[in-house]
């Protein structure tokens, strides 16, 4: 696990046990490409806020082993890197789902182009 993350983590020495042992958890279920692109793609280096962004993951993919459903990683979607350059990673919340838009091409007008589809795709004619 620190091998996988030591690059990515800014002080993996400050992680408790515990949390060491839940990354490493969720990383042998086949989660690692998840948690290594939200911390690659995020702008937040200190270990209070990287613990933060992880939690949500680890969270998922133990609610499903506790649940006893299936924890493949990108089954149902949960992360795609697009041909020109944009990194899409959805993420479960208390209030729904977030989807975090990263990546070179991440721009203002590219999120907008997203929304306005959405809309028309979702909206009642």
């Amino acid at each position: 696990m620190v091998e996988t993350f030591e690059h990515l983590l800014a002080e993996p020495e400050t992680l408790t046990e515990r949390r060491l042992l839940r990354i490493a958890n969720v990383q042998r279920l086949g989660w690692a490409e998840i948690m290594e692109t939200a911390l690659s793609q995020s702008r937040s280096r200190s270990p209070q806020a990287q613990w933060a962004l992880l939690q949500p993951i680890l969270e998922e993919a133990e609610v499903l082993v506790i649940q006893g459903r299936p924890t493949a990683p990108n089954r149902p979607k949960r992360l795609t890197r697009t041909r020109c350059g944009l990194v899409i990673r959805r993420e479960r919340t208390r209030e729904g789902w977030l989807l975090h838009l990263t990546g070179p091409r991440a721009s203002d007008r590219i999120v907008g182009e997203i929304i306005d589809r959405l809309e028309l795709e979702f909206t009642p004619a």
